[in-house]
């Protein structure tokens, strides 16, 4: 396979991993093989990624694992009906009805963009000392097939040997589960599906994004199940994010859930840019469905939403003094309004 390059800030070169540099040094494989390392799943609900988080001696990294398939996204139909927390049963006059979630590979393109577009967010995101909107990657590799069910026996053999396995997901929702059934449910279901994926489809790889941990964080679907409710500005935070990553940086990732929501106290960072939508001129991206003319008017929407924002925090606003009350419902009437121009291009766009 060629080599692919990135021109992005920040980027570096992607070339599939070959088997026989199982023996140099790599980052990921060296951390697998410490015996204190723990292993925790955080999310299987991406639409083509899954999620865990890596900590070894202190410092943690989240980890995302793409399966990579040639050509065009096809269905991970294993992984579908061997993960419980893909399946849905439903029971409609008194028939069982079971539904799969979606689980799709990625193309070898949609993988080397989302790392050249985390890049781009995280760098433009952090100008000016701001706290960027997401993880920095310290890490990217294309495994071939060979390595990549090398990989999974080695992720397999790791929580089997050391039992260092925490749950962070939908897992909870299937009972209390300890130590040794939440193992045997990942061995089992996760890896092995993955497994079968690479068996039955020779040319199917591994895309592997490695990144900085958001300290001592949760998703915030595990934040909702613990605290049962919402609390403190948590929503308004992660609002923010969503908005910011939109007007200043002018994407939408329309692929955001709970398990792409991490948060620690009530600071926000969001992962996962496998599906966004990208509002810079002249982006050469063909996978964008807004033409040119069209991108043009949005980022005149931008720029008028922008200049409405700093009107509304002003602290001389143009044309009278606000009292905080009313103040604060500019500011609520302005994030609403935002979002739902986003739900409106996320429609417009699928």
């Amino acid at each position: 396979m060629p080599k692919v390059t990135s021109n992005s800030r920040g980027s570096r070169s992607l070339i599939p991993y070959k088997k026989e540099s199982t023996k140099s040094n790599d980052l990921l494989l060296d951390i697998l093989e410490k015996p204190d390392t723990e292993i925790e799943i955080i999310s299987t609900y991406s639409l083509s990624g899954f999620i865990f988080k890596i900590s070894n001696n202190g410092k943690s990294y989240i980890m995302k694992i793409v399966v990579i398939s040639p050509e065009k996204e096809k269905l991970l139909t294993i992984c579908m009906k061997n993960i419980p927390e893909l399946v849905t049963y439903n029971v409609v006059r008194g028939m069982k009805i079971i539904k799969y979630q979606d689980k799709v590979t990625e193309t070898q393109k949609q993988f080397v963009n989302e790392i050249q577009t985390q890049y781009f967010i995280y760098f433009e995101s952090k100008k000016g000392s701001r706290n960027p909107i997401c993880p920095k990657i310290v890490y990217n590799k294309i495994y071939d097939n060979e390595l990549s069910k090398s990989f999974l026996d080695k992720m397999r053999n790791k929580i089997e040997d050391n039992k260092h396995i925490s749950i962070d997901g939908y897992l909870y929702e299937y009972g209390k589960l300890t130590k040794k059934t939440v193992n045997s449910s990942l061995k089992i279901n996760l890896f092995n599906s993955l497994t079968d994926e690479l068996k039955k489809n020779k040319d199917y790889q591994l895309g592997i994004i490695l990144m900085e941990e958001f300290e001592n964080s949760i998703t915030f679907e595990y934040y909702l199940k613990k605290k049962g409710q919402m609390e403190g500005p948590i929503l308004s935070h992660i609002y923010s994010k969503i908005i910011y990553l939109f007007l200043i940086v002018r994407i939408i990732n329309y692929d955001m859930h709970e398990g792409n929501i991490l948060i620690k106290n009530d600071d926000v960072t969001l992962i996962d840019f496998g599906r966004i939508i990208k509002f810079i001129i002249q982006s050469n991206d063909d996978s964008n469905p807004f033409t040119e003319n069209e991108k043009e008017y949005v980022n005149k929407l931008i720029n008028d939403l922008i200049e409405e924002f700093f009107e509304i925090n002003s602290l001389q606003p143009r044309k009278e003094q606000i009292d905080d009350d009313l103040k604060k419902k500019k500011k609520t009437n302005f994030i609403f309004k935002i979002m739902n121009i986003i739900n409106l291009l996320f429609w417009i766009a699928i």
